[in-house]
């Protein structure tokens, strides 16, 4: 869901130093002195949320993944040491996280309201924020075009008004305006996963195939180097519930690229999409093979979805094997 946090910085102001009453685990790198060589991403969020849980969890893959090209993360929460460290106890955090006892660091980042949560900055070498908002879903993709120094400023407050105007019409039930944002963020971000979904679950809402389909081509386009938004199409094709807008020869050719794209064998969900395509396929040996391979990538939910999936398949191989004559 895309949201549009009230804040009192914007993209382009120098981000404020984390003077944090407290960190529990290890110090973070400091946006407010950055250091020339690290990107650093400042994540306000409470752990009594789901949303925020998982945008912790979300930021410490981002943490482990990026760690050797310079991503320096930090979660910044007003919550209880105590509680906090209830949770530390249970598994050994990558990024750093500190207590804002004062909420000094909330005041800076204009990050008060609970509403507004979990709240993600993303701050370049320089330490001039380059984009903020809410984790979901596009944090990765822009923590990786600012790690490439592909992204400025100016280009992230462009998507972000292209985000939060999204927000906006989404909340109010406005279709047009919404069709009208989305076009806008997929011109800045043709690979924004996102916004290929929305802008694709309009015309399907409409009844439009002409359009959807028109949509479905420009998703598989923009996400041609992604390796993320073509397995993300290839599942959204295998999800539909409408016959008629289901696409299988797009989804599997999707689902393959993405798994031999440069990258692509780092992505669970491409291991996810693949697998399940073969499922659907009837090809249920290609299907467990896939699901063995990408063990090594997949960790935490995504693990135990994965192991549970690869169990299903198993027993559906042993039924068919007991069929046959």
């Amino acid at each position: 869901m895309l949201l549009a946090p009230a804040v009192a910085l914007e993209v382009g102001d120098q981000a404020p130093p984390l003077q944090v009453a407290e960190w529990l685990n290890r110090m973070g790198g400091d946006p407010g002195r950055p250091d020339g060589r690290s990107v650093y991403v400042v994540l306000f969020c409470v752990t009594w949320q789901e949303e925020g849980r998982a945008a912790l969890a979300h930021l410490e893959r981002l943490q482990a993944r990026y760690q050797q090209h310079g991503l320096k993360c930090a979660a910044i929460t007003r919550e209880a040491p105590e509680k906090i460290k209830d949770a530390l106890s249970e598994t050994r955090r990558q990024c750093a996280i500190g207590v804002d006892a004062d909420d000094i660091v909330h005041r800076a980042y204009g990050a008060m309201r609970i509403a507004d949560l979990p709240l993600t900055f993303v701050i370049d070498k320089t330490g001039k924020i380059v984009w903020r908002g809410n984790p979901f879903p596009p944090l990765e993709r822009i923590v990786a075009k600012t790690l490439a120094g592909a992204l400025t400023a100016e280009e992230g407050s462009k998507i972000v008004s292209a985000q939060e105007e999204a927000a906006r019409a989404q909340r109010d039930g406005d279709e047009a305006a919404l069709l009208q944002a989305l076009e806008r963020l997929l011109h800045l971000e043709p690979d924004a996963v996102e916004g290929h979904v929305g802008r694709t679950q309009i015309f399907l809402h409409r009844g439009d195939a002409e359009k959807a389909a028109e949509a479905l081509q420009l998703w598989h386009k923009g996400c041609a180097a992604s390796p993320v938004g073509l397995a993300a199409l290839a599942l959204f094709l295998l999800n539909q519930t409408d016959i008629n807008f289901r696409n299988p020869r797009l989804a599997l050719s999707s689902a393959r690229e993405a798994y031999e794209m440069k990258g692509g064998k780092s992505e669970p969900v491409v291991f996810m999409a693949l697998a399940r395509i073969y499922a659907e396929l009837g090809w249920l040996e290609k299907a467990v093979a896939v699901l063995q391979e990408g063990q090594g990538v997949f960790s935490g939910v995504e693990g135990a979805e994965a192991a549970a999936l690869l169990a299903y398949y198993r027993q559906l191989l042993e039924v068919r094997s007991a069929e046959r004559p």
